[in-house]
């Protein structure tokens, strides 16, 4: 479930299925997924396998730079898990800026690639030494793997 907290965010509740109990809670985040008070910035839940699901957040609604943010969550060894991360943006103003970052955390792969625009080329990375996989309830506005840090530099 995503349940809308304070301050333009919503926290993240994961239930699981008991048959004496029903639903029963799992784990938690809180605060963790952009919820916007306006179109183009409504988070959401998409269904991945009988194992995993996506939470999505964005700002496409307004400014010059819009996104889109992908946190996979799988569970794995009796946990639920943030299992990937994939963030994308591009320019209104100069359409040839764009950047996309993909951290798989369950192996550390990832791939950024951001540009062309403001008079730079195109610059792609990729590699093996990622971030790995952690506990959901650690999930929070802040996560941005270290791999997308590069659009900062």
């Amino acid at each position: 479930f995503l349940i809308r907290a304070d301050g333009g965010m919503s926290d993240l509740l994961i239930m699981t299925g008991d048959p004496v109990d029903g639903l029963v809670p799992a784990t938690s985040a809180i605060a963790a997924v952009f919820a916007g008070p306006m179109a183009g910035q409504t988070p959401g839940l998409l269904a991945r396998s009988d194992t995993s699901f996506v939470v999505t957040s964005e700002q496409i609604g307004i400014g010059r730079t819009p996104w889109t943010q992908r946190v996979t969550i799988a569970y794995r060894d009796g946990d639920f898990v943030v299992a990937g991360f994939t963030y994308q943006f591009y320019d209104r103003i100069d359409p040839s800026r764009t950047g996309m970052c993909d951290v798989n955390l369950l192996n550390g792969q990832y791939q950024v690639e951001w540009g062309p625009g403001d008079e730079q080329p195109q610059q792609s990375v990729t590699g093996t030494d990622g971030p790995r996989a952690f506990p959901v309830a650690q999930l929070s506005e802040d996560t941005f793997p270290k791999p997308c840090e590069a659009f900062y530099e």
